[in-house]
């Protein structure tokens, strides 16, 4: 259930972003390494062992 909440939320903020600040707010993923998506989680989000 806490996957799913955090999940909704990510993609809330996302929507809000984008609404606000147009397309330019959702990032270029076509400009992410191999190196930059072993950093991400499952949500999309850094995983703290990562950042290290």
């Amino acid at each position: 259930m806490g996957g799913l909440i955090k999940h909704v939320t990510l993609v809330e903020r996302s929507w809000t972003g984008f609404i606000l600040d147009g397309p330019s707010a959702m990032g270029d993923a076509t400009a992410m390494t191999g190196a930059d998506w072993g950093r991400l989680g499952p949500m999309g989000r850094p995983v703290p062992d990562a950042a290290r």
